[in-house]
């Protein structure tokens, strides 16, 4: 009796034993999994930081193909591909980076939570990646997706909200859906003149956005009033021959015009004149 005692506990005792060497092994192997991820992503990220974006794409590129291996659909992965995300939009290779992005937000929508920063990252990217490609559509869809979230947590993105009330107040006017339009360039406006103070620049931006769709319905008198709002800031913030300025002294110039003011207009397309670039009416700004 007391032999079969020893031997049950003997058998219990080389079982956990076994379970404890099994755990430290697999701890192990675990740590040294990320200190194969986490050194070479290091090194990306200074390479990436000095602006060395080749050298970048190289380690991340390395390391994507064993991060597949070891943790396919792991958020390890996603922050490889977030990386070279970055990395090819920086070298203007704008559909390599929305494929990159892509697949970051696929992974990261499975693993985290809807507003968790590093999925925003990812959506922001994505949606810059596909302007610039030239997906204006497809852009907007993922810009609004950001709003949605912003909108949940004003307070604590607060500039970025703005600039994403921006994005897709713009995108709403080129498309001519001017009362959506209308509405989320002057919550843009306000929401810039809260958290940037009166003499935001990017307040002048929305004004003059917002300017340009009570042109285009028509309504000059409001147009005016936010076009010399927006000037009154940017002469004083910015450079003779900043872009920003540009656009808002070439609307005041049309909006004169329409006015019957015609030598007015003339004398501001003369300062106009000057500029290097002349910027596309309802420009979407990217988010700085």
């Amino acid at each position: 009796m007391r032999l079969r005692i020893l031997l049950g506990v003997l058998v219990l005792a080389f079982i956990l034993g076994s379970l404890a060497l099994w755990k430290r092994a697999r701890d192990r192997a675990a740590l040294e999994r990320d200190a194969r991820f986490s050194h070479p992503l290091s090194d990306a990220l200074v390479a990436f930081q000095q602006k060395r974006y080749v050298d970048a794409e190289a380690i991340l590129s390395g390391l994507l193909a064993e991060t597949e291996r070891d943790s396919p659909d792991s958020l390890h992965l996603a922050s490889v591909l977030h990386g070279l995300g970055a990395v090819t939009y920086l070298q203007q290779r704008n559909a390599t980076a929305a494929a990159y992005y892509t697949r970051a937000v696929e992974i990261r929508k499975q693993l985290m939570k809807p507003d968790d920063p590093e999925l925003i990252s990812s959506l922001c990217g994505l949606a810059q990646a596909l302007r610039e490609q030239g997906n204006g559509t497809a852009a907007d869809q993922y810009n609004r997706e950001i709003l949605a979230i912003y909108q949940q947590h004003p307070e604590i993105y607060r500039r970025d909200y703005a600039m994403y009330l921006l994005n897709v107040g713009v995108f709403a006017a080129r498309r001519h859906r001017l009362e959506e339009a209308k509405n989320l360039l002057a919550e843009a406006e306000a929401n810039f003149e809260r958290f940037e103070g009166a003499g935001s620049r990017h307040a002048a931006l929305a004004s003059t956005s917002l300017a340009e769709v009570y042109e285009d319905e028509g309504k000059y008198s409001e147009s005016e009033a936010l076009y010399r709002k927006a000037l009154a800031i940017q002469e004083v913030q910015l450079n003779p021959d900043d872009a920003d300025l540009g656009r808002t002294l070439e609307g005041l110039a049309d909006i004169r015009f329409k006015q019957g003011y015609p030598s007015e207009s003339a004398s501001l397309r003369c300062v106009r004149v000057r500029f290097m670039r002349k910027p596309d009416r309802h420009q979407v700004p990217v988010k700085r």
